[in-house]
């Protein structure tokens, strides 16, 4: 018989199948993914005001944050849902009066680690976006960076794998992520193939590399799988939380008079600090009437002394070195290097040190400019507008308490800055503007000891 007439070789039935199989299984979960991120849009408004964990610990809300067009997503910590009351920018913007709104993003305890995974678990996602990066300057004071339970409290596996799997930054910065990661193996233990993947890129060399190439395909499957069930997850809250949707509040565009907000932010932390010594809200004074460290620094003012030159306590040294070489630089550094090659936006703001507070402390004013001048070093990038607010080191209106916590008067700065970072301005506007308002309501020094304070304090 001839060869010619014989009926071509067919293709195995069973594996044809399989294949139409999975091209529908993968068709149907995008789309899953792309309506629960469609929904999703509804709950933006009243969830930016709420620390609900789902924010951070999966990617759909923040998806459609960014796919919306009209929010700013900011990454911090509890000063995006503590203090500042009405002026916190999630509150001011809520109605997009300068055509926008802030997503928070973050709760007590985050940090730049976190915020490098995130970055790199949505990926081009980022492309031509704009982000806000709100640092607290004590996240630094720690060699190690952010403490292990903060870590683990905020820890997502979903977005540590898909970080370490399926992230399209830079071999160095995988590599740098990986070892911050490793740092922290509590988070591991039970995830054998992210913790094989942190491991085999934090060690960098060509057989471990050659291991983690290996594993790769298998992390894509798994971090797809874990995607999915954060979009189940994300469904059923909203399912579970109609109202969160229903509360949103109409679009109302007006322009923001920023001196007279200023000058009300202002007023309000007049009142709510009264005659306590360092500006602090008067709740927050009350806390800590019993903390030692600040009944020496409460101590040193009735006595009409102050350390803000560095006359009073020894230089230290060694909190300089520690904050110096923090993990958490590497992490920041880290961060906005992967924002960069994801051609994102970037505003980065450092929350000031509380210094007239700590001109009692041992953290002189001297030492505290060591601060300021590393994070100027380490966020100076063409992609980055960074502001420090060391102009503000020492006002007396712009921290709520010794925490890295705004008053009304301190969100106003920040939520100026974030108005025309939004609408495309320069460092230098944004800086510009920042001492324009600083002019429509100054800030004030350290009035004299308040004899009822210092009485209160000699009586004890």
């Amino acid at each position: 018989m001839d060869s010619s007439s014989e009926p071509a070789a067919s293709f195995p039935a069973g594996i044809v199948a399989a294949a139409l199989a999975l091209l529908i299984t993968v068709t149907l979960c995008l789309s899953a993914e792309s309506y629960a991120v469609h929904q999703a849009k509804g709950f933006l408004q009243t969830l930016s005001l709420q620390p609900q964990p789902i924010k951070w610990e999966s990617l759909t809300f923040q998806r459609a944050a960014y796919a919306a067009g009209s929010w700013l997503p900011t990454y911090g910590s509890s000063e995006l849902y503590c203090c500042g009351d009405p002026y916190r920018g999630s509150q001011l913007f809520r109605t997009m009066p300068t055509g926008f709104d802030i997503f928070a993003v973050g709760r007590a305890g985050t940090g730049d680690l976190m915020f490098l995974e995130t970055f790199g678990a949505l990926g081009g996602e980022l492309h031509g976006k704009k982000v806000i990066i709100s640092d607290s300057a004590p996240w630094f004071f720690g060699r190690q960076g952010i403490n292990p339970q903060a870590y683990s409290g905020n820890f997502s596996p979903e977005i540590a794998e898909m970080f370490i799997y399926d992230a399209p930054l830079s071999p160095s910065v995988l590599e740098g992520g990986a070892r911050l990661m490793a740092k922290y193996p509590g988070t591991l233990i039970a995830r054998p193939l992210l913790r094989a993947g942190v491991e085999n890129l934090a060690a960098g060399t060509p057989l471990h590399l050659a291991a983690y190439w290996v594993l790769k395909p298998l992390g894509q499957l798994d971090a797809f799988i874990k995607q999915m069930q954060d979009v189940y997850q994300s469904l059923q809250f909203m399912k579970a939380h109609p109202a969160l949707a229903e509360d949103a509040l109409p679009v109302r565009r007006h322009a923001l008079n920023w001196p007279a907000l200023v000058r009300s932010g202002t007023r309000i932390t007049q009142r709510e600090s009264g005659l306590t010594p360092f500006g602090f809200a008067t709740p927050v004074v009350r806390q800590l009437q019993h903390n030692r460290a600040y009944q020496q620094a409460l101590r040193l003012y009735c006595e009409g002394k102050t350390n803000r030159e560095g006359h009073v306590y020894p230089y230290p040294y060694g909190w300089q070195n520690s904050m110096e070489h923090s993990a958490e630089w590497t992490a920041l550094s880290l961060e906005l290097q992967a924002l960069g090659e994801l051609h994102a936006q970037t505003l980065v703001w450092s929350i000031p040190m509380p210094g007239l507070y700590d001109d009692e402390t041992f953290l002189s004013l001297p030492a505290r400019e060591h601060y300021y001048q590393k994070f100027e070093q380490v966020t100076a990038r063409p992609h980055v507008i960074a502001l420090d607010f060391r102009s503000h080191d020492e006002d007396r209106y712009f921290l709520h308490d010794t925490g890295a916590h705004f008053t009304a008067r301190g969100w106003i700065f920040a939520d100026r800055a974030a108005d025309l970072f939004w609408h495309g301005a320069s460092q230098a506007a944004i800086q510009a503007a920042g001492r324009q308002l600083e002019q429509a309501a100054p800030k004030e020094g350290l009035p004299p000891p308040s004899p009822l304070y210092c009485f209160a304090l000699g009586r004890r």
